[in-house]
């Protein structure tokens, strides 16, 4: 199963940065586990992004990043999670 979630640097009502990290889980009934991890991400022009990587363990696995924008940073961290169902949260 794979999962995907987004992060939004908004401004007013534009989004300015979007950084999304897609995860792959393997998982058996009991346990699930990270298999692949990638990401992607879009900014608009006087905005930059900075990748400060993703990080696993066992189910869960966490991406960090930072946007400047405006002589301002803004860092954030994401994360998603997978039962032994299967159910990505």
């Amino acid at each position: 199963v794979q999962g995907r979630k987004t992060y939004e640097l908004k401004r007013g009502s534009q989004t300015i940065g979007r950084a999304t990290a897609i995860i792959s889980f393997a998982y058996n009934g009991s346990t699930a586990w990270v298999t692949d991890t990638d990401y992607t991400y879009s900014t608009v022009n006087g905005c930059t992004y900075s990748h400060g990587g993703i990080t696993t363990s066992g189910n869960r696995a966490s991406m960090s990043g930072t946007f400047y924008y405006g002589g301002a940073s803004y860092p954030f961290s994401i994360s998603l999670t997978c039962s032994g169902s299967g159910t990505i949260s």
